[in-house]
């Protein structure tokens, strides 16, 4: 099992992952969403005004409240401007560790992976979209110095405790147009073991990808 990533069992799996795939049906039949480079997220307006009474389950999704938080679904697709990667970064506003669920088309075709900078630590925080710094984007810390990778790991059909405050970048190796979608419960301020004690009873250590 990583070092900075934990899959979570079949069951727990599948269960999130349904749940979350009615969801992302609905952002996109409905509309209701904020968009953002490579993303939708659905912040409280959405919960309170319309998703919470469809999906009353978001209350309730563990170390995670509605009123303060987002939930993310990020989105690739290599067809579109900079749709295959995501650059060398730190999850932003403190979401340290979090749940990652694979909602659709997370093949082996996608690589995460957590790097460690080589030599003198060189980093920016920018408001970034792709290649383009765009001013209303959320600034993230990007790194700037050569980097040697640490840990990769392919998630595709588990959910999976993912460590946020390590640099990591996500390629996609494929040109077929298709949209690989990936949400984060962006809870805020949980400590890497704190996740892992919530959890314990859903990481499966012997599921490998």
């Amino acid at each position: 099992m990583g070092i900075h990533y934990k899959f979570l069992n079949e069951e727990f799996s599948k269960n999130y992952i349904t749940k979350f795939r009615e969801l992302y049906d609905e952002m996109e039949k409905s509309g209701i969403r904020k968009e953002a480079h490579l993303k939708w997220v659905l912040r409280v307006e959405h919960f309170e005004e319309y998703y919470l009474e469809k999906f009353p389950w978001i209350a309730d999704l563990p170390l995670f409240d509605y009123k303060a938080e987002t939930l993310v679904f990020f989105r690739m697709n290599p067809t579109w401007p900079n749709g295959n990667m995501f650059h060398v970064h730190i999850d932003p506003l403190n979401a340290n560790a979090n749940i990652n669920i694979p909602v659709y088309n997370c093949t082996n075709e996608a690589v995460t992976s957590w790097v460690k900078p080589i030599g003198n630590l060189k980093h920016q925080t920018e408001e970034r979209a792709g290649d383009k710094i765009i001013k209303g984007e959320t600034p993230v810390d990007f790194l700037k110095s050569e980097y040697e990778i640490i840990e990769s790991v392919h998630i595709t059909d588990r959910c999976c405790l993912f460590k946020g405050d390590v640099y990591h970048k996500v390629d996609l190796h494929s040109t077929e147009d298709k949209t690989r979608v990936m949400c984060k419960i962006w809870s805020r301020d949980i400590g890497w073991e704190n996740l892992q004690q919530k959890f314990k009873d859903y990481i499966d250590e012997d599921y490998q990808v």
